[in-house]
């Protein structure tokens, strides 16, 4: 998981939840002029008994995170942290929707 990286500060996040990242994949937007990608949906936890065996698992220090098997990474993303008011939050940074 070289293209994947993980900031300190989600680390951190993750880390004091005692929790793991899951990356969902979400549908792919298809029409006539092309298809969007929008990008898997970065969650706190961990998949359920009866989906784990579509995920790869990759260890950040102390954090594990689950990326689906069938997710296709072609440049560097990375997990971070954002903040909306008082609420912290996971986020992909720099996913590329074509």
């Amino acid at each position: 998981m070289e293209l994947l990286q993980v900031t300190p500060a989600a680390l951190e996040f993750v880390r004091q939840r005692e929790g793991a990242i899951l990356l969902v994949p979400t549908k792919t937007i298809g029409g006539c002029c092309g298809r969007l990608n929008m990008g898997p949906e970065v969650h706190l936890g961990f998949p359920s008994p009866e989906k784990l065996a579509y995920y790869n698992s990759c260890d950040f220090g102390p954090v594990r995170v689950f990326v689906p098997k069938n997710l296709l990474i072609t440049h560097p993303v990375r997990i971070n942290v954002s903040r909306f008011l008082w609420r912290k939050y996971l986020v992909l940074e720099g996913w590329k929707i074509i």
